[in-house]
């Protein structure tokens, strides 16, 4: 439900293509956090360790993102800066967590 995408073939100077340009800088930010998680858990980007069906894959992936958006409690990250947000304190980010 949460989820957008940019429109296909916009005209250039059109409202679709203003939407189009400003997506693309929170695209962007997105695939920052896909890169942290690349870079803080390695062995999730090895394909012989991450076979489906063989091991919990999703499992692993969310509860490095999971980890990775609890240090950036702490610490700050590049989606914080670009956006200019507080940092969100831990227990705050815990409460918002669905855990069911």
């Amino acid at each position: 439900q949460y989820l957008l995408g940019g429109f296909n073939g916009a005209a250039a100077g059109s409202a679709e293509a203003k939407w189009n340009k400003r997506m693309l800088k929170a695209r962007i930010c997105v695939e920052w956090t896909f890169g942290e998680v690349g870079k803080q858990f390695r062995g999730l980007s090895l394909k012989q360790s991450m076979q489906l069906y063989r091991v919990p894959v999703a499992k692993y992936y969310f509860t490095a993102v999971f980890l990775i958006n609890c240090r950036n409690c702490f610490y700050g990250s590049q989606t914080t800066d670009y956006f200019k947000c507080a940092q969100l304190p831990l227990d705050e980010y815990i409460d918002l967590v669905d855990w069911s």
